[in-house]
């Protein structure tokens, strides 16, 4: 049977548990893994780090994608980090305050810790929308008009972002205090429309491209780029989905916030390091292979499925490998 701090209502103990159930997420998502079968952010980031510094095919560094991964994992650390120490401060240091945990809690909303972790998070999602915007403006070959309203989303929600976070950490700011809401909510709102808008329209433009994929590759290679799993990295399908989980928790002010939010603050490191593990590896959409509109003109090597033929595509950057393959490393 519980004992909680006099005073302490059901509703301030679902809080708190709810709070701690994220500070274990976070770490789960973060760098402990519940099976072999899932790959977490640790997993991720070494193994994108791994084939980035080894570029089998190039023998060049692309310090572009390492600064970005070594720029999404010092974003990850610091939200665990931070979590931790605001839940330490929360259940351990001032479990005696007036009130009990959660008074505290809502008192000290702007503790350096906790804006810290806000602060890391709003940077990882600035960083991971940008990734995505810029797969989008190759996945469209470089078309202007439809970046126009993703890019006017992107740095209205940057601007909301900064907002945010100066709000959260004047006094006696509150996680569900009316000054907080009223930027946090348009915020959540913002990047969450752009993440889902990418998503959708990726995938549109992946889905339209898979016929002419498959019948200048073949069905066997064409694997490489149109599967499922493909599908679901190159858009950040799942970036989108707990986005949109945490949108519609926050609009109504429930606590599930508190469970989904850590985890999508490792989820938006996570989707940007799975694409540049794919195009780092050769098995994502490039620039080249989308030029003109259409997946018809991309360069192959003859491969061993088809000896003695060549295909002719056009992307120059291209490298066979040692079963017959290819790769390409234009981001």
């Amino acid at each position: 049977m519980p004992f909680p701090q006099p005073g302490e209502s059901a509703a301030d103990l679902w809080l708190e548990r709810s709070n701690f159930a994220g500070v274990v997420l976070s770490g789960v998502f973060y760098g402990q893994s519940l099976s072999e079968e899932v790959c977490l952010h640790l997993a991720v980031f070494s193994v994108s780090t791994y084939f980035v510094i080894k570029a089998p095919a190039t023998g060049k560094i692309s310090w572009t994608f390492l600064s970005l991964l070594i720029g999404f994992i010092i974003v990850g650390t610091l939200q665990v980090a931070s979590a931790a120490r605001f839940g330490e401060l929360v259940w351990i240091d001032n479990r005696g305050y007036t009130g009990g945990p959660i008074a505290w809690y809502h008192s000290h909303y702007n503790d350096p810790s906790n804006i810290l972790g806000l602060g890391t998070f709003i940077f990882g999602n600035f960083l991971a929308d940008g990734v995505l915007l810029y797969r989008l403006f190759v996945i469209w070959d470089r078309n202007y008009f439809v970046m126009i309203i993703p890019v006017m989303a992107y740095l209205a929600s940057t601007a909301l972002s900064v907002v945010a976070v100066f709000q959260a950490a004047q006094p006696n700011s509150a996680r569900w205090s009316h000054s907080t809401v009223v930027f946090e909510l348009p915020y959540w709102a913002l990047t969450t429309g752009l993440n889902v808008l990418i998503t959708l329209v990726l995938a549109f433009r992946l889905i339209r491209m898979r016929r002419a994929v498959v019948e200048t590759l073949g069905e066997v290679h064409a694997k490489l780029y149109t599967s499922v799993i493909a599908m679901i990295v190159e858009s950040a399908v799942i970036y989108a989905a707990v986005g949109l989980i945490c949108i519609i928790t926050f609009a109504v002010g429930s606590n599930i916030l508190n469970f989904v939010e850590p985890i999508l603050g490792q989820i938006l490191c996570i989707c940007p390091e799975l694409i540049i593990l794919r195009v780092t590896y050769g098995r994502a959409w490039t620039r080249n292979m989308t030029e003109n509109n259409s997946a018809r003109r991309v360069l192959v090597r003859p491969m061993s499925v088809m000896p003695g033929k060549q295909t002719t595509l056009s992307v120059p950057a291209v490298a066979s490998t040692s079963d017959g393959s290819f790769e390409s490393f234009d981001f």
